[in-house]
């Protein structure tokens, strides 16, 4: 079997793992991972994170929380089906993108090219050596293939 179709079928099996939680056990789950994220987050980091897809987990109380504290906070943006972040101060101003997810819009600061930081990225899964599997565009993997200053 050749690995495109093999991490397609992986993705169909999570994508079917993900479809079975109860909202209760999503929300759980959620909370549980924006907690941990929180407690391994320098809190002087700038931050680049993602807004969540529905089978996502809900990222919206570690978005705050990051905001709420004042660090910067960069969320992933595409145009012209390349990946960007730019700058939020708060979620109300989002607008919804070229893959109908609500992102900065595009007159907010772009994340400055040598600037370090810390960035939260999508995966459908990780194997032992941290490699993503993720939803199948590869814009994350361009993306952190071209930046040298992501951690």
């Amino acid at each position: 079997m050749h690995i495109t179709q093999q991490k397609e079928e992986l993705r169909q099996s999570i994508a079917q793992r993900l479809s079975a939680l109860t909202p209760e056990q999503r929300e759980a789950e959620s909370r549980s991972i924006c907690r941990r994220i929180l407690e391994n987050i320098p809190k002087d980091a700038v931050i680049c994170v993602y807004n969540a897809l529905k089978k996502e987990p809900d990222l919206q109380l570690l978005i705050s929380s990051f905001l709420e504290s004042g660090q910067p906070v960069y969320m992933a943006r595409f145009a012209d089906q390349q990946l960007e972040f730019r700058q939020i101060e708060d979620m109300e101003n989002l607008v919804k993108g070229e893959l109908n997810i609500l992102e900065p819009p595009a007159a907010a600061p772009l994340l400055p090219a040598d600037q370090s930081v810390v960035v939260i990225v999508p995966g459908r899964a990780f194997d032992k050596n941290c490699n993503r599997l993720g939803r199948g565009n590869g814009g994350y993997d361009k993306w952190i293939q071209k930046t040298p200053s992501i951690t």
